[in-house]
């Protein structure tokens, strides 16, 4: 019956154990799943139109912005954009650089 308690004891102690070894080790992994999160955010382009399709000599109005998060980022500094028509040929290259966040141009 003693060996029995001293069994349980033991047992459950390395279980207490294991289970605070794991949580210790998931928020190690969480902290620093976080701190690369921080140090290298995703960076997205947002390009608008003003208008969705065209005709051939018509002006294409353009605005982009790169966002990191829900801040402007200024990581990237050149915009490189293609437009393909329904044959998937490209139509037009525009390559332009950022000054500040935001692009604005006509082609």
């Amino acid at each position: 019956m003693y060996l029995f308690i001293c069994m349980k004891k033991i047992l459950l102690s390395l279980l207490l154990w294991a289970s605070t070894c794991s949580f210790i080790y998931a928020q190690t992994i969480e902290n620093k799943l976080a701190a690369w999160t921080k140090s290298n955010p995703v960076e997205k382009l947002y390009l608008h139109l003003d208008r969705e399709s065209y005709f051939a000599g018509q002006t294409i109005w353009l605005k982009g912005y790169f966002m990191a998060g829900l801040i402007p980022s200024n990581q990237s500094s050149t915009l490189y954009v293609e437009l393909v028509n329904a044959q998937n040929q490209v139509v037009l290259r525009i390559f332009s650089r950022f000054i500040t966040e935001l692009l604005l141009a006509d082609k």
